[in-house]
């Protein structure tokens, strides 16, 4: 049973929520800024032809997006064939998607849309050298719009190298 003098004490007024207040506030800042901050993604690294890329990794699964397959189709290289990717010598982030191809509207959480689209999204159970099998993944589209979409957990479920890629049409003959 507990006595008035108690339930007194637990009594919260102006006073001591003014004083208390400055140091909550506080506390709970830190807690959240110690929460988001544990929240950082890990990165991991992997050798291509033409350079290092980081990409993230989470458990069970290693993620590199936006990597370029193909020098720039825009200006003078629209409708020709793409021109040969120049090797880049610093680790280049692969931790986004690369832009879409122009095409009708915008969709959202999406890269603006862009002429060099040419890029490639791996999705992998570990980035650790071993050889998998390869799903690779083309979007159609008819001439119109065209988004690679597929879920992520299809490559760790399956144990495969899940990629697919980003284009554009060309009218050009190779």
């Amino acid at each position: 049973m507990s006595s008035s003098s108690d339930r007194n004490s637990l009594r919260l007024t102006r006073r001591s929520l003014i004083s208390q207040a400055p140091w909550a506030l506080s506390y709970a800042a830190l807690s959240g800024r110690a929460l988001a901050q544990s929240a950082e993604p890990e990165y991991v690294e992997a050798k291509t032809t033409y350079g290092r890329v980081r990409g993230v990794k989470s458990p069970g699964l290693a993620t590199f997006k936006g990597i370029p397959y193909g020098g720039s189709v825009s200006g003078a290289n629209r409708f020709k064939a793409a021109p040969a990717l120049k090797p880049w010598t610093a680790v280049r982030d692969a931790i986004q998607f690369g832009a879409p191809a122009l095409q009708p509207g915008q969709r959202r959480n999406e890269p603006a849309q862009d002429e060099d689209c040419l890029f490639l999204n791996i999705w992998t159970p570990a980035a650790d050298g071993k050889k998998r099998p390869v799903m690779f993944y083309s979007h159609g589209g008819g001439f119109t719009s065209a988004r690679p979409h597929l879920r992520t957990r299809t490559a760790p479920a399956l144990r495969v190298l899940l990629m697919w890629w980003s284009w554009r049409p060309t009218t050009a003959s190779a």
